[in-house]
């Protein structure tokens, strides 16, 4: 990966917009709350540029686990 932040996060009334700012395929996205019951799957992968939304209620943030080809696992923590 060549960036330090992996996803670039924009905000849009209570929408998280979460931007693929990597030159890797991420292959599949899960999502779980911090501190919060909150868990989701973005249904498709996820290129280099492109982006996904998700709403999310309460807790601290969110952390985002994602694999790229050749399996390798990433998580990042974003946190409000």
């Amino acid at each position: 990966m060549t960036n330090t932040e992996p996803w670039a996060v924009s905000i849009d009334g209570g929408k998280f917009r979460f931007t693929n700012a990597t030159d890797e395929r991420a292959v599949m996205v899960t999502l779980q709350g911090v501190g919060s019951d909150y868990q989701d799957a973005v249904p498709a992968p996820v290129n280099p540029g492109e982006s996904f939304a998700v709403k999310i209620r309460g807790g601290a943030g969110v952390r985002i686990n994602w694999t790229t080809l050749p399996t390798r696992h990433h998580t990042w923590v974003y946190t409000r």
